[in-house]
């Protein structure tokens, strides 16, 4: 069951806002009235709830800014530019950027072919384009990505578990920290920890009380919820059962 509306308004006025925190209270006593619900039909006692979220968010960056806190916005169309300019430097104008996705763009591989320029040379003419941009942090190519071994880069890891090298685009960009593509609300996608922390919580049935301060993914739900009813795990699982469950 997810609560969508709680993220239509995250994006419109941020996490600190007094309509989010009105959301989140109305959100607990919905909840509140479906265990009681779900207790009306189960008995006490007799079910499971896991509560968690799909990502973090990012503060409105005009408030962290009132605090001294490094935060701004900016345009990705300046970004693309920047890629357009590069290559058009280089290679002679044209169009070669096809389509972005967020900040991740897609270079015209036909065009690079007929003129003979080698996909590689223009990811790298392109990337290192964008790495002088002041509101950028980090900078991977999809070579980069599909080959290396970031195990020393806590950042290029995380970007290599959501590569997909069929669909994927030709750079990855990563902003500073709290600096936003956009030129209102906030919204979420990077691998810092205000984006990817999300709590993870067990309630009911053979559930051991207690506070767990380690590090697990939520993909650790699907492993520890088949152990808790005694069912194989789900064919596509990655995760590990957690420690939570009574013995």
């Amino acid at each position: 069951m997810s609560f969508s509306s709680n993220d239509v308004l995250g994006h419109q006025v941020g996490p600190d806002a007094p309509e989010v925190r009105d959301m989140c209270i109305r959100t607990d006593r919905v909840l509140g009235q479906l265990l009681g619900a779900i207790e009306a039909e189960a008995g006490a006692g007799n079910y499971v709830v896991v509560l968690t979220s799909d990502h973090g968010v990012a503060p409105i960056p005009e408030e962290l800014t009132k605090r001294g806190v490094p935060a701004g916005r900016f345009s990705a169309s300046e970004v693309r530019r920047t890629i357009e300019t590069a290559l058009s430097e280089k290679y002679g104008a044209a169009q070669w950027v096809l389509a972005n996705a967020d900040l991740s763009p897609y270079l015209d591989h036909e065009l690079l072919r007929a003129k003979h320029i080698a996909l590689t040379d223009a990811v790298e003419t392109a990337a290192e384009a964008v790495r002088k941009l002041p509101y950028i942090f980090r900078v991977y190519t999809s070579t980069q990505l599909e080959h290396e071994n970031l195990a020393g880069d806590p950042i290029g890891t995380l970007m290599q578990r959501g590569f997909y090298p069929e669909r994927a685009g030709d750079l990855f960009i990563v902003q500073k920290p709290y600096w936003i593509a956009s030129k209102d609300g906030t919204t979420h996608g990077t691998p810092f920890s205000y984006d990817t922390h999300v709590p993870v919580i067990f309630y009911g049935r053979g559930i051991r009380a207690g506070r767990y301060d380690e590090n697990i993914r939520v993909a650790d739900i699907a492993p520890t919820l088949a152990a808790l009813l005694g069912v194989n795990e789900p064919s596509g699982s990655v995760g590990r059962v957690l420690p939570v469950i009574e013995k």
